[in-house]
């Protein structure tokens, strides 16, 4: 009996990297320019594909290294989300890890929304 392939995809990190600021907690992103996919639209900065054989946090370490020339040790990326999107308006659902994620993050994580929610652009300074 032959078995089927498993289905394959392509994996992306989108590391959310925070900072303490003069006027509380900021998010670095990045306006997205000449990728030719989303381009003029801001994107989390050092986003981008996990390599062949490349765990999610290596990934995150070697995408902040090459685009933004900083460190990141492996160790220290802290999972909060997966989504699973699958292309195709009559494809198959899938389920479970979407859900499962989803439920580990509502147990130990800050949603990401909620993050972005509450980062503000600095109030103009008196001088402008």
């Amino acid at each position: 009996m032959t078995r089927p392939e498993h289905y394959r995809f392509y994996s992306a990190v989108f590391p959310i990297l925070l900072r303490s600021g003069p006027h509380g907690q900021e998010v670095l992103l990045h306006l997205r320019q000449n990728t030719g996919y989303m381009d003029g639209h801001w994107d989390f900065a050092g986003s981008g594909h996990v390599d062949e054989n490349e765990t999610a946090r290596q990934a995150v370490a070697r995408e902040c290294l090459e685009e933004l020339g900083i460190t990141v040790d492996p160790a220290d990326a802290e999972f909060v989300h997966l989504c699973h999107r699958v292309a195709g308006g009559d494809a198959p659902q899938q389920e479970g890890r979407q859900g499962d994620a989803q439920q580990h993050r509502d147990e130990h994580q800050q949603p990401a929304a909620d993050i972005l929610e509450n980062c503000h652009d600095p109030p103009p300074s008196e001088t402008e």
